[in-house]
């Protein structure tokens, strides 16, 4: 995949295309965005057989920014987008062990 230079945690750094599109999708979900909450929320419901990588990719992602949100302070936290992400990975973590 080509590199592309995005910003993760206030710093500049490449990762591949399909990762910095997820981690936009997911920072987006987090900052309310309903479609993005609604798109990430069918791509775990999805088949993604044929993308076994991108669902690699989408569990460890979805993991990093549901402790991220639980680590900020009480008065930032959206429980409700903490529990949509718990879901999300719960999904996704079905669909990847029925897969192996």
């Amino acid at each position: 995949m080509t590199p592309v230079t995005t910003m993760v945690g206030g710093r500049r750094t490449k990762k591949p295309a399909l990762e910095a599109m997820y981690l936009r999708l997911f920072a987006s979900a987090i900052e309310g965005h309903g479609p993005s909450m609604r798109f990430a929320h069918t791509v775990a419901r999805e088949d993604m057989a044929e993308h076994e990588e991108w669902q690699v990719i989408f569990f460890n992602l979805a993991q990093g920014l549901i402790k991220e949100l639980e680590n900020q302070p009480e008065d930032k936290k959206d429980r409700e987008t903490i529990r949509l992400l718990n879901e999300l990975m719960k999904r996704v973590n079905a669909k990847i062990t029925d897969e192996l």
